[in-house]
């Protein structure tokens, strides 16, 4: 087994189906330097609450009785708001645990950045070196992959397709799904921001109704 000294020794995975844009890139380094690691589970304790890693709290707490926090106090808060680092113990295994103290906005802002600054998948990747059972296995939903391969799309229930559908059309909200690419995806946002700056709307469904209700008028009226 090689014995690792230094960082430029790590091997990036070669399969690895996750990619990143340039943006949340150097938004990762500016949170990485500002706030630390906020993998595992980080928790606030001016507020007592979990900032990071909710979704794992809430595992650990519905196995209360098989969990134990082991942590080192530090002597002083340091540059990232840190005042205590150690581990959520189960199963004798051990998972990242950090406590900080930031006011309300540092939180606030943590917890968006722990949730938003991240990467997405490359679907060429996932197709090519993923089985489709591995996949389902591991989290993905078989419509996703039904997006990423029209012959992986799964068959229809259409008593069962039917019956939500009468139940959805009920209701008083609707949804549309919109599919796209990662780089769409990310120029369509800053277009609709850039649309609710100028037209004083304030979210994305009215903004998406203007434009839409605009084009369509403009297309028509000729």
């Amino acid at each position: 087994m090689p014995k690792i000294t230094k960082v430029s020794e790590l091997k990036h995975y070669r399969k690895n189906p996750r990619k990143i844009t340039d943006q949340k890139f150097e938004q990762l380094g500016e949170s990485l330097e500002h706030y630390g690691d906020l993998g595992g589970i980080v928790v606030n304790v001016s507020s007592g609450e979990v900032i990071g890693g909710n979704q794992r709290t809430r595992f650990f707490k519905e196995h209360e009785s098989e969990v134990t926090i082991e942590k080192v106090s530090l002597a002083s808060k340091d540059v990232q708001g840190t005042v205590a680092i150690g581990y959520i113990v189960y199963k004798g295994n051990r998972y990242n645990y950090r406590e900080v103290e930031w006011d309300e906005a540092t939180e606030m802002r943590a917890n968006i950045i722990a949730n938003k600054v991240t990467g997405f998948f490359d679907n060429e990747v996932l197709l090519s070196d993923f089985s489709e059972e591995l996949l389902l296995e591991t989290g993905f939903e078989s419509f996703e992959l039904g997006f990423f391969d029209e012959k992986s799309r799964p068959t229809i229930d259409v008593d069962n397709f039917n019956s939500g559908l009468d139940s959805y059309l009920d209701g008083e909200i609707k949804q549309v799904v919109l599919y796209m690419d990662s780089a769409t995806y990310e120029s369509s946002l800053e277009k609709l921001k850039e649309l609710m700056e100028k037209t004083g709307v304030d979210n994305n469904t009215d903004v998406m109704l203007l434009a839409l209700n605009d084009f369509y008028a403009k297309t028509f009226s000729k």
